[in-house]
């Protein structure tokens, strides 16, 4: 099978390990999926776009991000890779946070169910950063910073069409730091970006269709992500969903994995397309120590070792 390629620059390959991402992208083609579901965009999501080009039916390729920063920089990339096409069919909408969901951000404390370390926890961090930037735009004394500041956070939506066969929707929703443990009071809004619109209101509008759906879970609260998936396919019976979670060594998401124990690890060559090394014996000096989030972290102590449980692959097959 032929995979994606491209010249060796920044973004243009997916950060995993070269085996993981030619597995995807053979069972994105020998599926034929109705909606494709990315959680967590960059490099991915133009490896992915480029191998659904000679797909033959169509589908809606959905990716879901909560950095602006990198959002903006993937979503330029994409318009300019289909510049000739978009430019005749896109829209883009940017909504900025009402002052519900910002006093639902200020209010709302931490409800994850993991119990993380204390100084891992980002919400509180998460919370006075983003406390200190809207009150610097404050204009009313003794009114809510956030009713009348101009400068504040927002979420977007964009929409094109790439080809004949391929439809494309790029979400942002916002969040101040990665919630990769599910404690921001808003996760919901990145979850429903990738499931309400895509596959919700597909699934009710056409309950004896089947339906579909690969999701790409790299990116946000990925145990809530999950949970919410399975909890469709529990409830839907026209709804068949395959699952590839990266980063499964990673002990945040066992709960979610123990629900379908039928699933399988796929162990990654722990070498990325562009020949770097993906996970290491320990980390860089300057991140997070990630050792407590490794299942068995008196035994999984070199790369190699992470990397045998690099993806969780999980498909409920259709009949």
């Amino acid at each position: 099978m032929d995979y994606p390629t491209f010249n060796n620059k920044i973004g243009s390959f997916p950060a995993m390990s070269a085996n993981i991402a030619q597995f995807i992208v053979s069972i994105i083609r020998v599926n034929k999926y109705d909606v494709i579901v990315e959680f967590g965009s960059g490099g991915s999501t133009l490896y992915y776009l480029k191998s659904l080009e000679n797909y033959t039916s169509s589908v809606l390729f959905v990716s879901v991000d909560m950095n602006f920063n990198w959002y903006n920089t993937v979503l330029n990339k994409i318009r300019e890779k289909y510049k000739d096409i978009v430019q005749l069919n896109e829209k883009y909408v940017q909504i900025p946070w009402s002052d519900q969901k910002l006093e639902q951000y200020f209010t709302i404390g931490d409800d994850s169910k993991w119990d993380y370390p204390p100084s891992l926890k980002r919400l509180p961090i998460s919370q006075n950063s983003l406390a200190d930037f809207i009150r610097k735009s404050s204009c009313v004394e003794g009114f809510p910073d956030y009713t009348f500041s101009k400068n504040r956070p927002f979420d977007a939506s964009y929409f094109a069409k790439l080809s004949n066969n391929i439809s494309f929707s790029y979400f942002l929703r916002y969040e101040v730091v990665n919630d990769q443990y599910g404690e921001s009071p808003v996760k919901q809004d990145y979850i429903d970006a990738g499931l309400r619109y895509p596959i919700l209101e597909k699934l009710k509008k056409s309950p004896n269709t089947p339906l579909k759906a690969l999701f790409i879970v790299d990116g946000g609260p990925r145990l809530q992500i999950v949970n919410a998936i399975l909890d469709l396919e529990n409830k839907y019976h026209n709804f068949y969903p395959t699952i590839v979670q990266h980063d499964a060594v990673r002990k945040n998401t066992l709960s979610a994995f123990l629900r379908r124990p039928q699933a399988k690890y796929i162990s990654g060559s722990n070498i990325t397309l562009y020949g770097k090394q993906l996970y290491h014996d320990t980390l860089p000096s300057n991140k997070e120590d990630d050792s407590w989030i490794i299942f068995d972290k008196d035994k999984v102590t070199t790369g190699e070792e992470k990397a045998k449980k690099e993806l969780w692959y999980y498909q409920k097959d259709s009949k």
